[in-house]
């Protein structure tokens, strides 16, 4: 914890990054994350978060296992999901918008 402590100090943000991947090509599928404003202990200011949340078009395909476990199925990626470059140009934005 005394690592972490001094990785953040002084900060006034922190981005907490969740990455689901296909089953055999382990391709990104989804990119979700959380960036929270931290005071100046810290932690994180309660009330003070932003949530993304995207879905990524595979080439290949999402396998049973990983459907089972995220709910994400091909039905919402062929619906839903951006091409990988534009989610992470959408995550990139999300990640320098201020509060």
């Amino acid at each position: 914890m005394e690592a972490f402590n001094k990785l953040i100090k002084n900060k006034k943000t922190l981005v907490f990054l969740d990455l689901e991947g296909t089953q055999f090509s382990h391709e990104i599928i989804a990119i979700g994350a959380i960036k929270c404003k931290i005071d100046e202990n810290g932690r994180i200011q309660k009330g003070n978060q932003r949530k993304f949340k995207c879905y990524v078009k595979p080439l290949g395909a999402i396998g049973r296992f990983v459907q089972n476990m995220t709910g994400i199925t091909e039905e919402i990626l062929r619906n839903e999901g951006v091409p990988l470059e534009t989610a992470f140009s959408k995550f990139k934005k999300f990640v320098n918008l201020p509060f």
